[in-house]
Formats: C-alpha cells, structure tokens, sequence
C-alpha cells in the first residue's frame, strides 16, 4: 500500500467516530419527531406529560451518555448536545410543518422563541447529561456515580416538584381554579407516577447497594437544584409578556 492511498483512507477510530455521531444524530432526531406520538401509543404516565416535560428527553440523553461510556469523554460532550439539538429540531420542525395541516409553521411567535430557548438548552444540557450518563457506567469515584445517579431520578422528580409548587401559588393566589372535568386528577395520576419514576430509577440504575440510599439523597436534591435552575433559565430567556 503506498503512502498516498493510506492517507485517503480514514483510521479506524475516526471512521467509528464518525458512524456513531451518525448514530447520535439519528436517534435524536427520531426521539423529537416521536414525542408528539408517545402519549398516543404509550398513553400512561410518564409518556402521556412528555409534551410538558422535557425529564424524558433528559434521560435519553443520560442513557446516551451510557451507551458512549467506552468512549473518550472529548466526543461524549459534543455527541451529547448533537442528540438534545437534533431531538429539538425534530420535535420543531416536524410539528410546525405537519400540524394542524402546516398552519402552525406560519406562526412563527408561537414556536420559534420557544424553539431557540430549547436549542440553548439543549447545548448547555447536552453535554452535562452526556457525562453524567458515562459515569453510571465508568469506574468513577463515588461522588460523581452518586451524582448521576441523583440526577438521573432528580430530573423526574423537578418536574413534581414544579408542579406541586404551581399548585400552592395557584391555591394561594385569589385567581380562581379552571373548571375541572377531570383533568386535575389524570394530572395529580401523572405527576405522581412521575415522581414514582424518579424515585425507582436511583434504585434500579445503581450497581452497588451501599450507593442507593445516598442516590436517593441526591435525587431529591438534585429536583430542587434543577427545579430552581429551570426556573430561573425561563424567566431569563422567556420573560412574562
């Protein structure tokens, strides 16, 4: 083999780079283009609050961070935000083009701050779960497996935890409560169910025994960081009208 045919053809590792970034953005772009379907072919909870919940997209983004643990942690980082940005761009460009009947695409206030605001989280984002998702993985020391562990039940659980802290303004605010034809109560099913999740997933996801109580320690604290964190991301970037 001469010099300049091994020079065309790619090493073997940046070949399977290059195939599993295609992996990567593949599987993103299907779980956005999916998510309006779940709760129609999944409809129990956690599935059926995806479309007002984004602790689903943060858990594939940690179990693609598992997947890629024999990776080198300088492609887990990119690869992490690639998947949240492509599940974004699916999720955003499937549902403005096909629903309801494209009509939607031509209300470009309704979708496209809320689509830029979920791009900069997904590259902020990305990249954390990514990392935290290898060190479920890795042998790591114990402080980072308890904190992906945590993170992995927390993101469940912040969703609950918004949700009980809009019910307590809303109940002590003098703006009365939306007529309820039983909404509230499939809502109240959801959010527990959800919780429920969050609070299993340390459990289940943790190799070692003497690691399940501190995770769910770290659960609980990791929803009310990223519970106070998401807030404060909207406010910023979404201000009230």
């Amino acid at each position: 083999m001469d010099s300049s045919t091994a020079t065309r053809r790619p090493a073997p590792s940046a070949a399977r780079h290059a195939l599993v970034g295609a992996g990567v953005l593949a599987a993103g772009l299907l779980l956005g283009v999916a998510t309006p379907y779940l709760p129609i072919v999944l409809p129990l909870p956690p599935f059926t609050m995806i479309n007002d919940s984004s602790a689903l997209w943060c858990a594939a983004a940690l179990g693609m961070g598992a997947a890629l643990a024999r990776l080198r942690t300088g492609f887990v980082l990119p690869a992490g935000a690639l998947f949240l940005v492509a599940s974004v761009v699916g999720y955003y460009g499937f549902t403005v083009t096909a629903f309801p009947g494209g009509a939607t695409l031509a209300d470009v206030d309704r979708w496209l701050l809320p689509a830029w605001a979920w791009l900069a989280a997904a590259c902020a984002a990305g990249p954390v779960l990514a990392l935290a998702g290898t060190w479920l993985v890795r042998d790591v020391p114990r402080w980072l497996r308890l904190g992906a562990l945590g993170l992995l039940g927390g993101v469940f659980l912040a969703e609950s935890l918004g949700v009980l802290v809009d019910e307590v303004m809303l109940a002590l605010s003098p703006i009365p409560f939306p007529p309820d034809d039983g909404w509230r109560l499939r809502w109240y099913v959801d959010v527990g169910v959800q919780a429920v999740v969050g609070l299993l997933l340390p459990l289940v996801a943790s190799r070692r025994r003497a690691d399940r109580l501190p995770a769910l320690g770290a659960a609980l604290l990791t929803a009310v960081v990223w519970s106070a964190g998401v807030e404060l991301v909207w406010r910023v970037l979404m201000p009230p009208m």
